[in-house]
């Protein structure tokens, strides 16, 4: 039924070309109701020297060209401990799967500047294993250290939709969109959440606003009755094979610059 109605509904819709542009703000509530609250500042400024710092931003490059092995490479060959280096390596570990990951995250997640990227990590690993609670808490902290990301905003209101918290998840996502202009990722778990309630008037207001072009319009087709399995499975209802995905793929090992405060 939920696919039929996707069927009505894109019909009626202009098919768009959509440009995703960067952008970025800061000072956003982080509640739903509105409520102010930023993360206390810290001097997060780098302390890795310029040889270590270059070779970090060589994995940073590697990693973003899918050369995650290589990036790791380039990490193990720094032998330092420093905290940059343990949460990109926990970074990297995470997209290809290793469960050290874990342990990298949890290494600096008590840490102030690497607290938000810890704790997103692990609301990531969390997801994956179908553990929705874990992943709403540690989402949740990585929200409060960091407002002003897109990513994290959208990830978070991803489990609170999967939680069926769709206010909150609404929330979420239209912050994301705002901080990013539209980043397709925000935007098609926004459509989705629409689609799910039923609302085409707010799905259509979107397509207007952003655009929506005919491969995002058959993934909401594919989406849509997958939302409902993958929230049958957070209430403990059913086990999925492959559950739901709905996070952002950007990658970044977020380097300060020498000096720069983060």
């Amino acid at each position: 039924m939920a696919g039929s109605r996707l069927q009505r509904t894109a019909g009626a819709w202009a098919v768009v070309v959509a440009s995703f542009l960067l952008h970025g703000c800061a000072g956003l509530p982080i509640g739903g109701n509105g409520e102010t609250q930023r993360a206390a500042p810290a001097n997060c400024a780098s302390d890795l020297g310029t040889e270590e710092r270059l070779a970090l931003q060589v994995a940073e490059e590697q990693a973003r060209e899918g050369r995650w092995f290589a990036a790791l490479a380039e990490l193990d060959a720094l032998g330092v401990e420093h905290d940059e280096v343990v949460l990109a390596r926990g970074q990297i570990l995470s997209r290809i799967g290793h469960a050290d990951a874990r342990d990298a995250f949890r290494q600096v997640k008590d840490e102030p500047c690497h607290r938000g990227p810890a704790h997103h990590g692990l609301g990531i690993l969390a997801l994956r294993e179908a553990n929705y609670a874990l992943a709403e808490e540690h989402l949740h902290q990585a929200r409060v250290a960091m407002p002003n990301m897109s990513v994290v905003r959208n990830d978070y209101g991803f489990v609170l939709m999967l939680l069926e918290k769709d206010e909150d998840a609404e929330f979420e996502f239209r912050t994301a969109l705002e901080l990013d202009a539209g980043r397709s990722q925000a935007l098609e778990n926004l459509m989705l959440l629409y689609l799910s309630r039923g609302e085409t008037r707010s799905m259509d207001e979107l397509v207007r606003e952003y655009g929506a072009n005919a491969e995002m319009v058959a993934r909401l087709n594919e989406r849509v009755e997958r939302l409902e399995a993958t929230r049958l499975e957070a209430q403990g209802r059913v086990i999925l094979g492959q559950p739901l995905d709905g996070t952002a793929q950007a990658f970044e090992l977020g380097i300060p610059n020498e000096g720069e405060r983060r």
